[in-house]
């Protein structure tokens, strides 16, 4: 891990460590930013921003967030729709970071691919590792052509609390995909699928 944190980290760009969102929002962050000028800023999981903080940042500034946004925000995004039946809904957004949580215009949404054995801990590193291959080619197409096509967010969805979960959500889970929720989505996915249509400007 320290070896990692070295040749990532330290040795090939420069860092600055927080410890908790006074320091994430600090003045030395703020300057922190302001002298490592980056042309495109990328956030995932650090807690909120504020003001001051996403004012300083350059005018593509990514966020990284673990949902179908605006279906759904806020906590265990990728849990939820498994919770309410609906696999479809399973994947992470890329969207401009702003004041309001998860509401800037989207980028791209990346659906990871489900097998029929897959559990949720599985679905969900599918989400991730996919939404890695994803933000890469997103820079890519930025780097090339200088611009992103925003998408504004129709609808406001549902906003998820770490006070809504339970050990109730995962043992139903469970039971939904022991009794075929899985193997009854991928046997009608292109029904389930015209349910929702993806944002998608890198053919993922």
């Amino acid at each position: 891990k320290e070896c990692f944190k070295r040749h990532i980290i330290e040795d090939r760009s420069p860092a600055i460590h927080v410890k908790n969102k006074r320091e994430l929002n600090s003045p030395e962050t703020i300057n922190f930013i302001k002298q490592n000028k980056a042309d495109c800023f990328i956030d995932y999981g650090t807690g909120i921003l504020e003001k001051e903080t996403l004012a300083v940042l350059p005018k593509w500034k990514i966020n990284i967030h673990g949902g179908i946004s605006p279906h759904y925000r806020g906590s265990a995004t990728l849990l939820w729709p498994l919770f309410f039946r609906q696999p479809w809904l399973i994947g992470m957004t890329l969207h401009d970071l702003t004041e309001k949580i998860d509401g800037g215009f989207i980028y791209q949404h990346i659906r990871p691919k489900i097998s029929l054995n897959d559990k949720p801990y599985e679905i969900g590193t599918n989400a991730v590792i996919e939404t890695a291959k994803g933000i890469i080619k997103l820079i890519k197409k930025l780097e090339k052509t200088g611009q992103l096509e925003g998408f504004k967010q129709k609808g406001s969805g549902k906003l998820f609390v770490e006070k809504d979960y339970s050990p109730f959500i995962i043992k139903k889970i469970y039971e939904d995909i022991n009794n075929g929720l899985i193997e009854s989505y991928l046997n009608n996915k292109n029904i389930y699928d015209e349910k929702f249509k993806p944002i998608d400007q890198i053919g993922t």
